[in-house]
């Protein structure tokens, strides 16, 4: 999913990493509650942090190589809202510069 909704690249992306844990099994299913993932917000505090956003985020280049995504969609539930709540363009820009 490469797309924005509401404004982050995440919403769509981590929901869906969600949804095929569930569907694989490799969540526990609640009968008495709900996955809950709070998405980052993307913060952007110059023209190089906007620019390395529309290029990550809503250009040709996506946040997460294919490798990544496959060690993500591995991800326990815990581990999966940790790499969720660590996505942001500083993090991006660090992880495509190795």
């Amino acid at each position: 999913m490469a797309a924005e909704s509401g404004g982050h690249y995440a919403d769509p992306f981590f929901a869906f990493l969600m949804v095929y844990n569930a569907v694989k099994g490799n969540y526990e299913v609640s009968t008495d509650g709900f996955y809950d993932m709070v998405f980052p917000y993307m913060y952007v505090a110059s023209p190089e942090d906007y620019a390395n956003y529309a290029e990550y985020f809503t250009g040709e280049e996506l946040p997460y190589y294919a490798d990544e995504i496959v060690n993500l969609a591995g991800m326990s539930y815990d581990d999966l809202a940790a790499a969720c709540a660590a996505l942001s363009v500083e993090d991006v820009v660090a992880r495509h510069a190795k």
